[in-house]
């Protein structure tokens, strides 16, 4: 865990600026910008793996997709 979890900082930092600059812009609304990178990059992760368990590539959510899930639950 604690390899996993060194590999995955600096990913985990630049994701939480992102949405922390996005949350001033008012381009989204959090009230916890830590928890909302948690969300966003567990969603993807999972996605991502889930992805290469089915074997239709047309079956397949896309990256833009997930995004745009991602986006609506943030109100953007």
């Amino acid at each position: 865990p604690e390899r996993v979890k060194a590999a995955m900082a600096p990913i985990s930092q630049a994701l939480l600026g992102l949405v922390e600059g996005a949350a001033a812009d008012n381009a989204i609304h959090t009230t916890d910008a830590r928890h909302t990178t948690a969300l966003i990059q567990q969603t993807v992760m999972y996605s991502w793996f889930g992805n290469r368990l089915i074997e239709n590539p047309r079956l397949r959510v896309t990256a833009a997709e997930t995004w745009e899930f991602c986006l609506h639950g943030l109100g953007g």
